[in-house]
């Protein structure tokens, strides 16, 4: 009879077990499915965001040379909007304009750049950077800057290098895609900028 009654005891914890083990499964499962839905909501209204304000806001590339003299040093701007598409030459590094050209844009080309931007990941970020701040770092390569003006629910400023290890920066997006597209909003952009040393 009490080895009965032990058998009976240990079914009872062990369906009490198993019972519980399928309701924490369960709930498990309706959080996640929570979870997906929300993060899918998320990401569309990141992406309605970013490719929706077309009519507001500015995207732009800053592209630094190697860290030199301030007489020496050169970087590179391309802005774009709906309007237009301006490229700036800075000396030094409180940036003095060296020359600017001016291109007119329209809003279906740059719904159509927002776009393209967004899907090579213009707004994608490194959460857990080694580094946050770009000053400093990659002396010896060139450093770019990604930033949008008017744009909510996306970073406004994120960088990158030329250089491997810490100072990989906050950009996780495709570099080089990236750069090449604002480059080629820029007319005749290699033969505006054939004199100027990034090196």
């Amino acid at each position: 009879m009490q080895l009965y009654r032990l058998r009976f005891l240990r079914a009872i914890v062990f369906g009490v077990i198993i019972l519980i083990a399928f309701i924490y499964c369960f709930y498990a499962l309706i959080n996640l499915g929570k979870t997906n839905k929300s993060t899918v909501a998320s990401a569309a209204v990141i992406a309605s965001s970013f490719t929706g304000s077309a009519n507001t806001s500015t995207v732009d590339f800053l592209n630094e040379g190697v860290t030199n003299s301030d007489t020496n040093h050169r970087s590179i701007k391309i802005s774009v909007s709906a309007s237009s598409v301006v490229l700036n030459v800075y000396q030094g590094y409180n940036y003095k304009t060296l020359s600017t050209q001016s291109f007119p844009s329209n809003e279906a080309s740059y719904q159509e750049f927002l776009h393209a931007l967004y899907n090579l990941g213009f707004i994608s970020e490194r959460m857990h950077p080694a580094v946050r701040s770009v000053a400093g770092q990659c002396p010896f390569g060139q450093k770019f800057t990604y930033s949008s003006n008017g744009i909510s629910h996306v970073p406004s400023s994120l960088w990158t290098t030329t250089c491997p290890g810490a100072g990989v920066g906050t950009f996780t997006g495709k570099t080089q895609s990236v750069n090449n597209l604002f480059r080629n909003q820029v007319p005749g952009y290699e033969t505006l900028v054939n004199a100027v040393n990034l090196d």
